[in-house]
């Protein structure tokens, strides 16, 4: 498997078992729904009610933000190769490896560690387009892409 496929795939793991603990998260919050029973005191029964329906809220947009992710990842598997970054590709520079996918932390391939990135992510607007050999500056720091995958 090559460098991009293991990247490919560890972001993808990563996205799936995040879906999948909201998930169980969520269905952990529908018992506690079910359970809650009204008691003499009102109030305390709308307040956690209340809190119940917030945290359902929180991780339904967790979910659906992890669902476009996973969609983005899905659609890279398609992807050729480029000699310019763009979506899906492998980016090693002076400062660090980057793989343009999805913002899904950082993994570690063959002993070197890779970000994982969006196109629309602050660096990832920076590279967009660049060939191997390009520099650019980020943050007051000049980056030289020194490798493209």
């Amino acid at each position: 498997m090559g460098l991009r496929q293991e990247l490919h795939q560890l972001c993808s793991q990563h996205v799936s078992t995040r879906i999948k603990d909201i998930q169980a998260a969520i269905a952990q919050v529908h018992e506690a729904a079910a359970n809650e029973t009204k008691s003499s005191a009102g109030d305390k029964y709308e307040t956690a009610r209340e809190m119940l329906q917030q945290e359902m809220n929180i991780n339904q947009a967790n979910i659906n933000q992890l669902l476009q992710v996973k969609a983005v990842l899905d659609s890279i598997a398609t992807i050729p190769v480029s000699d310019t970054i763009a979506l899906g590709s492998v980016v090693h520079t002076n400062r660090g490896n980057y793989y343009v996918a999805a913002g899904a932390g950082t993994f570690t391939c063959n002993g070197n560690k890779y970000h994982t990135i969006s196109t629309s992510s602050p660096i990832g607007k920076h590279m967009i387009g660049l060939k191997q050999g390009a520099t650019f500056t980020f943050n007051g720091l000049e980056y030289l892409i020194t490798d493209l995958l």
